[in-house]
């Protein structure tokens, strides 16, 4: 089949658009995702899931964290409220750091909800807001 010319350059200048599309897009996520991976809220839970021993022993140690997948629907932040689940491994299993937090306005601070350690469907506290 003859295709014309131009019509193959329409063709490949799409092709080289979607192209650019794609990776403009993915980067961006990525962007974000370290972003959200790199506040203050992230780096404290983290730092909590090191200093409670029931967390190490179920992980074993070292622990690696990844930053929250903005694929995974548990994370969802608004101005005010914060669920993420943060990717966490060691050697002995894997797993996600689920953090749960609010704030009053989109100026103040995160405070924490619940701070839980997920490995397969068993969920194990490490913090929690008193009522």
């Amino acid at each position: 089949m003859w295709i014309p010319k131009t019509r193959n350059r329409i063709m490949v200048g799409l092709s080289i658009a979607s192209g650019i599309g794609t990776v403009g897009v993915f980067y961006i996520r990525l962007r974000v995702e370290r972003a959200i991976g790199n506040q203050a809220l992230c780096k404290n839970s983290i730092q909590d899931l090191l200093q409670h021993k029931q967390s190490l022993a179920i992980l074993g140690e070292p622990v690696t964290w990844y930053n929250p997948n903005l694929k995974d629907s548990y994370n969802r932040i608004t101005e005010t409220n914060a669920n993420l689940a943060v990717p966490v491994k060691g050697p002995k299993n894997k797993g996600n750091l689920l953090i749960d937090a609010f704030r009053k306005d989109g100026n103040s601070d995160w405070s924490l909800t619940s701070l839980k350690l997920k490995v397969s469907e068993e969920e194990t506290v490490i913090r929690e807001k008193s009522a």
